[in-house]
């Protein structure tokens, strides 16, 4: 059994980066014809992976990635991290799970860099050019780790 970053956590990270108001800057420019979604998107994604978690987030899952390594008595543990928005259902049937493999990584700050990049993955140019009203939270997020 592993662990979860929940919806709350999301939020947090959005709102400690200031990242709700900077990806509006970078959506009002797809309605302008200068850039494209896929640029757009690249851009949103940047903006995630440079960002760093808040303080009592990113302590928290360094404790969790430690709990679960001494539930399984090693020191380091390869787990996988994985994204899911709550409006997906199970993981297992998301578009990213079926799409290809979660990441498999070891280490408190290769952890934190794959749930960065699980928040990051949500920002596709496909993905932006849904409902407006989607498209500055993209729901409510959580990222499970876990042995593999």
């Amino acid at each position: 059994m592993g662990f979860a970053l929940t919806a709350s956590a999301y939020r947090e990270f959005l709102e400690s980066n200031g990242l709700r108001d900077r990806m509006a800057d970078h959506l009002d420019d797809l309605g302008t014809g200068f850039r494209t979604s896929a640029d757009v998107a690249e851009s949103i994604r940047r903006l995630f992976l440079e960002s760093p978690f808040p303080a009592p987030i990113a302590e928290s899952v360094r404790r969790a990635y430690r709990d679960l390594c001494n539930r399984h008595e090693r020191d380091e543990l390869d787990v996988t991290v994985w994204p899911r928005s709550t409006a997906e259902g199970p993981p297992e049937m998301t578009s990213d799970s079926l799409r290809e493999p979660p990441p498999r990584v070891s280490g408190e700050e290769a952890v934190l860099e794959a749930c960065r990049g699980c928040y990051a993955s949500l920002f596709t140019a496909p993905g932006i050019n849904g409902p407006s009203d989607h498209r500055s939270d993209a729901g409510d997020m959580t990222v499970w780790v876990g042995p593999v």
